[in-house]
């Protein structure tokens, strides 16, 4: 498997690292499940569903933030105080998937 180590995941497009990185992470996969089902939930909430500590549940809403993938409302930075809710950007997920799938397929991403 030397063909697959470090030094091939360098020439990945960042949008299939992005998925890569979601894709790998169970608590990603778990909060995004969670709010499939119950849009615009609180952090708290999805602390709740999923178990994890506070930490974790944070520190995976902040990449599926930065990824599109999640919408905080209001968005990071106008928050000042107040609980975000948090709900799913179905097309930036789709796009990821699309990415990885034509990354690991040797196809293209196709376009919605």
């Amino acid at each position: 498997m030397s063909g697959l180590s470090e030094p091939a995941r360098r020439h990945r497009p960042d949008d299939v690292e992005v998925a890569v990185q979601i894709l790998s992470s169970r608590l990603s996969n778990e909060i995004v499940r969670f709010l499939k089902d119950h849009p615009t939930s609180s952090s708290q909430e999805i602390v709740e569903a999923t178990g994890s500590t506070r930490n974790a549940v944070a520190g995976q809403l902040k990449v599926l933030e930065d990824a599109g993938v999640v919408h905080g409302i209001p968005e990071r930075g106008h928050r000042r105080g107040h609980s975000a809710r948090y709900r799913v950007n179905h097309q930036a997920l789709q796009v990821l998937l699309d990415a990885w799938l034509a990354y690991v397929t040797g196809g293209s991403p196709t376009t919605t």
